[in-house]
């Protein structure tokens, strides 16, 4: 499967929805899948989140499971960081367009670039 850094972004967006810091996983999924997000693609991507630190997610893979399993449960400081750099639609534009035109992308690279984008709008020349 190929990391999706439109269904990172919404996964974190979701998750920081939850009032009290902690996400409610099956809502969460819920709202993902209603979105056309599968509940394979959603686990795979919070295992990469979990992973790179931007959340803590809880291993729910079996032994059955096509690949990694996990539920989203918080977020880090790192993810709101990634989320505060991505929330602006102009911003993810820019940033998602570019990332289809080069064709792979880092969680770094992406937030270095957004906030680079977001310092270019604060101050100007």
């Amino acid at each position: 499967m190929k990391r999706d850094l439109a269904l990172c972004r919404d996964i974190l967006l979701r998750m920081e929805e939850c009032p009290h810091g902690f996400a409610d996983p099956k809502v969460i999924i819920e709202q993902l899948e209603a979105g056309g997000w599968s509940a394979d693609q959603v686990g795979y991507h919070a295992y990469l989140l979990h992973d790179a630190g931007l959340i803590v997610g809880i291993d729910v893979t079996c032994r059955g499971c096509t690949g990694p399993m996990y539920l989203p449960r918080k977020m880090t400081s790192a993810g709101h960081e990634f989320i505060d750099a991505l929330r602006s639609e102009t911003v993810w534009k820019e940033i998602s367009g570019k990332v289809t035109t080069i064709g792979g992308w880092t969680f770094q690279a992406v937030i270095s670039a957004a906030a680079a984008h977001v310092t270019r709008l604060l101050m100007p020349g």
